[in-house]
């Protein structure tokens, strides 16, 4: 992973407030804050930003980056021709800050305003940071070659042999008409002009207040006697900080920038602002957030084989309980043929009942029908004797028969019946 930085003095920074609990529609903020920062311009501006947390009177403090995107893709298309391809693109000035939130964690606690100044070759970045914040990022155009070119032109030598001369000498106070102490005053006349600017657009909370600490890095901070010279200018403690290797002496400062921009490609950096294409944009995000996809597809993985295990469970006792549904309807079909003959056979013996209880049942009927008459009847009606005529002469016949023995003959006369009426005849009902 190669990361590449980008002269601060080739980007802008800025801190916009936004109000607070903004976050649905901030990219869309942060778009027109870029615009309004980009002014008149025609050209086509890269941007991205980082949210704070709230502090030093701003509500939804963001942090916002901006590039040229032809000057970004000019350096890619170097960078491409020389055979190196970048994987993203950041900041020199918040790598600068990454790197000193790295190496001083407990600095994010402190509220009160603090400088980081790195001392480049051609230029030079001034930082302001406070409570974990980036206040302010600056481009000086004082570096280090102009050291070598005063220094150079004060001996009358050409500038290797000046650049050879100025890594040996060193700033002293005692000497204010020395070529060095010139150029430490000019790095400070610059330097003011950035913090007065930085003072004139920060919040009343911290424009007041002094700093506490001047860092020193970069290539410049090398030269003996510069952190002196800028304390004593600054009325605040110097200290030269940087990485320190597993066989250095001390703190490197010139390593500091590519400290803070390895920070920045492993993900491990405070601030994460990239000024790349979009294109190589979405690859460093996807690289970036790799681990939560990684992590996200594995939990999907375990869902959805949980999900299986569960589901074959729970077919397995359907399918058990199917097999004990379908178990008794075998047996119940078996038993379809036997309800069928009983239920026959049932019908069968009721057809032979039926004559039976037909002809059991007539002196309930009779019973029932003489009570009803009798029901029927008023004080002065009277009836005798009602029932169907076969049933009528059969009884008769019945009752001679049982009467007269058998071979006597016939008596000369005739039946008058109940009422000496003669011949059968069918009884009735009278008033």
């Amino acid at each position: 992973t190669l990361i590449v930085g980008i002269p601060q003095y080739l980007a802008t920074t800025q801190v916009s407030d936004f109000p607070p609990g903004a976050t649905t529609g901030l990219a869309a903020m942060v778009e027109i804050e870029t615009q309004q920062l980009a002014g008149l311009s025609d050209e086509v501006f890269l941007h991205d930003y980082q949210v704070m947390e709230p502090k030093f009177g701003r509500h939804n403090p963001v942090l916002i980056g901006i590039c040229r995107e032809s000057g970004v893709r000019d350096k890619l298309e170097l960078l491409t021709n020389a055979g190196i391809n970048a994987s993203d693109l950041a900041m020199s000035g918040i790598a600068v800050a990454n790197a000193f939130f790295g190496l001083y964690p407990d600095a994010a606690t402190n509220d009160e305003p603090q400088l980081l100044l790195d001392l480049g070759a051609e230029n030079s970045t001034l930082v302001v940071v406070a409570g974990g914040h980036v206040l302010f990022v600056g481009s000086l155009m004082f570096g280090g070659e102009r050291l070598t070119e005063m220094l150079a032109k004060e001996l009358g030598v050409d500038p290797d042999e000046g650049e050879k001369l100025k890594r040996e000498a060193q700033i002293s106070p005692d000497d204010p008409g020395s070529v060095l102490y010139r150029a430490g005053e000019q790095l400070y006349a610059e330097m003011g002009t950035v913090l007065d600017h930085w003072r004139a657009q920060e919040r009343e909370e911290l424009a007041d207040r002094e700093l506490v600490r001047c860092w020193l890095c970069g290539g410049g901070a090398q030269l003996r006697g510069i952190d002196r010279l800028l304390a004593d200018k600054l009325g605040c403690p110097v200290t030269i900080f940087g990485p320190v290797g597993p066989e250095a002496p001390g703190p490197d400062p010139a390593l500091v920038t590519a400290f803070g921009l390895a920070l920045h490609g492993v993900g491990r950096c405070r601030f994460f602002i990239s000024l790349s294409p979009p294109e190589i944009r979405w690859l460093v995000l996807r690289k970036r957030y790799f681990a939560y996809l990684a992590a996200s597809a594995a939990l999907i993985v375990l869902i959805l084989a949980g999900g299986i295990v569960q589901s074959v469970r729970f077919l397995a006792s359907e399918e058990h309980e199917l097999g004990v549904r379908l178990e008794e309807l075998s047996q119940c079909e078996a038993l379809i043929p036997q309800l069928e003959n009983t239920r026959n056979s049932i019908r069968f013996h009721e057809m032979r009942l039926v004559p039976f209880v037909e002809k059991g049942n007539r002196a309930r009927k009779f019973i029932a029908g003489v009570n009803g008459l009798a029901a029927a009847s008023g004080a002065a009606d009277w009836f005798i004797y009602f029932a169907d005529d076969a049933s009528y002469q059969k009884g008769k016949n019945t009752t001679r028969e049982h009467r007269e023995p058998a071979g006597q003959p016939a008596k000369g006369k005739t039946d008058l019946g109940l009422f000496g009426g003669g011949g059968a005849t069918t009884p009735g009902i009278g008033d």
